[in-house]
């Protein structure tokens, strides 16, 4: 890169939610394409540690981009749900969501970047970011790079946010994942599977089981997810997580366990500065099932939509970003399961809700409408909430 070169927009950060901003960017505007510059701290294919579950919505977004699923994947076709001994298996035959593996589609959605024209910089990582009044200046190895503006798709540690000052929020989760064969437990037909039961010994979370493909190989992302943050290590999470796994005839110790933490979305916290736009994880993800690449999608379209509006205007202040992004369906999803999800996973609250999913045949074909069309758990709140009420005055009917 040539010292002093100035770019329309330069992105720290290069996974769905980086590279999707380039894809969103480019199918809007194709004469941007060289106008935009993404920097990339690892060099690609390099691991991610993520469940790899995207679902419709993120499918269908990358298509609007002109862009394609170009890895081996599971097609998805229902969800399956346990708690303490109860399963509920609910087909979606329509669905779209697929596993994928990150390392190889973060790495496909690269080449699709710079297959537009767009400047990639591999094993370039942000050092700083600073503003003045004709744009950003960010620090990296070897020089800088100006900017009209910067985003920040660089994760919960990223540097685009501790630079701007951002504020750091309370919400964290932490996740912990292994890999391994299928067993004979696993379901016969590929599905989300979550299990639940680890909410009645305090975490606020699942054990997840995602079939997936390994080097060619059928092989099963199992996982434990716990919203709570810090208050985990006052929890036996990894005991939990142990437990699970034995009782799938999975022995713990024979695989690689891999942890991270993850922001969660505090609606609160801007994601904007003049200047300057969050995206995916360093905005902040669903804190109530931690979906995290069809958000990254979604916000990755978001700051696309600022980004060519404040082109035209002039005017890189993105002063009305985040309340934007507040009413938009991403926003609304978000902003509704951040207020639901503490009474969700309440120790008093959560045997009610999740015995709908083994007793309500309406909340059952409403979750699998959900992951066939895509919609999220906003969209569906009011059938849900009906069907809750019926399953109160009606037991036996709802």
């Amino acid at each position: 890169m040539t010292e002093g070169r100035s770019y329309e927009v330069v992105i720290s950060g290069s996974g769905p939610a980086g590279a999707g901003l380039a894809l969103a960017l480019t199918a809007r505007e194709p004469s941007l394409a060289d106008r935009i510059l993404v920097l990339e701290a690892a060099r690609h294919p390099r691991e991610k540690i993520c469940a790899g579950g995207i679902t419709a919505n993120g499918i269908r977004q990358l298509r609007t981009w002109g862009a394609r699923l170009e890895v081996p994947f599971v097609p998805i076709r229902g969800v399956r749900v346990r708690y303490r001994g109860r399963v509920s298996e609910i087909p979606a035959p329509r669905s779209e969501a697929v596993v994928i593996r990150r390392d190889l589609f973060d790495a496909s959605l690269v080449r699709q970047v710079r297959a537009r024209g767009v400047e990639v910089r591999e094993e370039t990582p942000v050092r700083w970011v600073r503003r003045d009044a004709e744009g950003v200046e960010v620090e990296i190895p070897g020089g800088s790079a100006r900017g009209r503006c910067v985003v920040g798709a660089d994760g919960v540690a990223g540097t685009v946010r501790r630079a701007i000052g951002f504020a750091r929020g309370r919400r964290y989760t932490r996740l912990l994942v292994i890999e391994t064969p299928p067993v004979t437990g696993d379901p016969p037909e590929p599905c989300f599977d979550f299990d639940f039961s680890c909410v009645a010994e305090g975490i606020q979370g699942y054990v997840w089981d995602f079939p997936c493909v390994i080097d060619g190989r059928p092989a099963v992302s199992r996982g434990i997810f716990d919203r709570a943050g810090d208050a985990v290590r006052r929890r036996d999470w990894k005991g939990q997580f142990t437990q699970a796994l034995s009782e799938r005839g999975v022995v713990p110790d024979a695989y690689r366990w891999k942890g991270y933490p993850e922001r969660t979305f505090e609606p609160r916290i801007a994601t904007a500065a003049p200047r300057v736009l969050l995206v995916g994880d360093a905005a902040g993800i669903d804190p109530l099932l931690g979906e995290g690449i069809a958000q990254a999608f979604a916000y990755a379209d978001l700051a696309a939509d600022s980004i060519l509006r404040a082109r035209r205007r002039g005017d890189y202040a993105f002063a009305d970003h985040h309340a934007r992004m507040l009413r938009s369906p991403l926003g609304r999803e978000l902003r509704l399961v951040t207020r639901a999800v503490d009474h969700l996973y309440s120790r008093r609250a959560f045997p009610f809700w999740i015995s709908l999913l083994f007793e309500s045949g309406a909340v059952r074909r409403i979750v699998g409408e959900a992951l066939a069309e895509g919609g999220g758990f906003s969209n569906h709140i009011g059938r849900i909430a009906l069907a809750a009420i019926a399953r109160r005055l009606l037991p036996r009917s709802a």
